[in-house]
């Protein structure tokens, strides 16, 4: 009496990116849901749908450039001065990439746990998701040493987790004849790990936080923004830490007047008065690579939404709304355009 549900599905994918060994990967499925509201002994007035839900499955992702498993090569010119070649140049093959014949596809395995309630013949319900997500075999293009004659390669390395909790409401407070009145808000918590950093990175002591240093195995991103302002990597990779950190040095104060602030280098002069001074968090008298820490995460605490609509006859009227907190962001704008020695539009 659809009061007990199980779905499960098996799907076999194959790529030609891949070689014949990898091609193919099996994903399977499973998902169970229990319709309680269907239960006589549960049957009212005010319940008019529940249902509890249970899901894990797998799902593959092949996003590679094509060809990375074979050697492929290009043309490029030499110099040649050869008596008779008026051109001095002569056109030649040359490998364009260094194959991986090992790549397979990238797997994600999820499970989640709902809830969805309806009253009042639906003017009021609600959804709850739990999930956990877990992506391994990550296919990425990793820089490699320029001494191989290349710069980068594709590979499967690392894995990354991402839990979380969503909530929904939706309500109809006013439904009369001709007009209704409709609203709704969604917010969600989600927490993302780097579990394993794979093939990628070095292991050293690092200022996770600034109390004291850690032993951790950890990378650097690039540069933020096109300017060179802001040269130095912004962000940083480490393993058992979220993704979106932002890594620099930790401001200390103003310097005020009558005092010198430790200097941003060794041998460095000291910082005047009204200069920004850092943290010198390894205690060795000046500021240096050493003394960088996380002083921001990209990641939001939430994200919200809400919408509201009313009808009436045949006209609609809705708005909606949606946002994030609690996340730190870099503007790699401002140091250009609030340097007032090279831009005389700056106020």
């Amino acid at each position: 009496a659809d009061r007990y549900l199980v779905t499960a599905t098996v799907r076999v994918d194959g790529s030609s990116k891949f070689s014949k060994v990898n091609r193919y990967s099996t994903f399977p499925s499973v998902a169970t849901a229990w319709r309680f509201s269907e239960e006589p002994w549960l049957k009212n007035d005010v319940l008019s749908m529940g249902k509890l839900r249970a899901g894990w499955g797998r799902v593959g992702n092949s996003a590679v450039s094509a060809y990375q498993i074979y050697s492929t090569y290009g043309t490029a010119k030499y110099a040649d001065h050869t008596p008779g070649n008026e051109a001095f140049t002569v056109v030649g093959l040359a490998p364009t990439n260094i194959s991986n014949p090992g790549l397979k596809w990238e797997t994600t395995e999820q499970w989640n746990i709902g809830l969805d309630l309806g009253l009042w013949n639906g003017r009021l319900s609600f959804t709850a998701d739990l999930y956990d997500k877990f992506t391994y075999d990550l296919l990425q293009s990793k820089n490699i040493s320029t001494s191989s004659g290349f710069s980068s390669m594709w590979l499967n390395s690392g894995s990354i987790r991402n839990r979380g909790l969503e909530l929904a409401l939706d309500a109809t407070p006013i439904s009369n004849g001709d007009f209704e009145w409709n609203i709704s808000g969604q917010i969600s918590w989600n927490k993302n790990t780097l579990v394993d950093m794979g093939a990628s990175g070095g292991t050293g002591e690092i200022y996770v936080n600034p109390d004291s240093p850690q032993e951790s195995k950890y990378f650097y991103g690039d540069k933020v923004g096109s300017s060179n302002y802001l040269n130095n990597p912004a962000n940083i990779f480490i393993e058992g830490q979220p993704l979106g950190l932002i890594w620099g040095y930790k401001f200390n104060r103003i310097v005020p007047e009558g005092e010198e602030g430790i200097p941003i280098s060794q041998g460095g002069a000291a910082r005047l008065p009204g200069q920004r001074e850092y943290m010198d968090l390894n205690e060795n008298g000046y500021i240096d690579e050493y003394d960088k820490t996380i002083i921001g995460n990209a990641n939001p605490d939430f994200m919200y939404g809400f919408s509201t609509s009313f009808t009436w006859k045949d006209l609609t009227i809705s708005a909606s709304f949606d946002g994030a907190y609690g996340n730190e962001i870099l503007n790699a704008n401002r140091p250009q355009e609030e340097d007032v020695a090279y831009n005389s539009n700056t106020m």
